[in-house]
């Protein structure tokens, strides 16, 4: 993700946080900054306490995700539920959709570490529902990740044509996958 979509979706983020208190939102802003940076412990530290002033969605989104980035399958998925779950309950957040993109993308994606491989095609798919003006790069993983799943569930074929999209979408690596394992 480039600098200037970092800043934009921070941008986004703080409008929807408009109704939440200025501490909360600027908690979970600086947790996605961090994210931005790598810097991922910190950002859980930042999520947590937005999550614990007022249990905001995105909070749980980005915690969900930072997790997700260290390695913690499972707890993500468990704040990534409760992200969809406070995002589908909230009449906020039904216009924005890169919030459920993200969180079904990240759920997805740890549904696969821990080799739930239906799971993480379903959750996938989910995230492709949302699509919308996404960056190319944003959007890769969920079809190289779908195709993987895919792969390790005997159908290859469409393994195969996920990582054509996904190539097409600018991950250099799906064409490795497609000599390897299509040809």
């Amino acid at each position: 993700m480039t600098m200037k979509k970092g800043l934009l979706v921070i941008a986004m983020v703080l409008l929807a946080l408009n109704s939440y208190s200025q501490t909360s939102g600027k908690y979970t802003s600086d947790g996605l900054f961090r994210i931005l940076m790598g810097n991922y412990v910190e950002a859980i530290v930042d999520f947590n306490k937005a999550i614990n002033m007022d249990n905001n969605p995105i909070a749980y989104m980005g915690r969900g995700e930072a997790k997700y980035k260290l390695g913690d399958y499972r707890g993500a998925i468990q704040d990534l539920n409760q992200a969809i779950t406070r995002l589908n309950s909230s009449t906020k957040y039904i216009g924005d959709r890169s919030f459920f993109l993200s969180a079904y993308k990240y759920r997805g994606l740890s549904k696969y570490g821990l080799k739930n491989y239906k799971g993480a095609i379903d959750d996938l798919n989910k995230a492709l529902e949302y699509i919308q003006e996404s960056s190319d790069m944003e959007v890769y993983p969920i079809y190289s990740t779908r195709g993987l799943s895919k792969f390790a569930l005997g159908f290859k074929n469409e393994a195969c044509l996920d990582w054509s999209k996904s190539g097409e979408l600018g991950n250099i690596g799906a064409y490795d996958l497609i000599r390897r394992y299509c040809n």
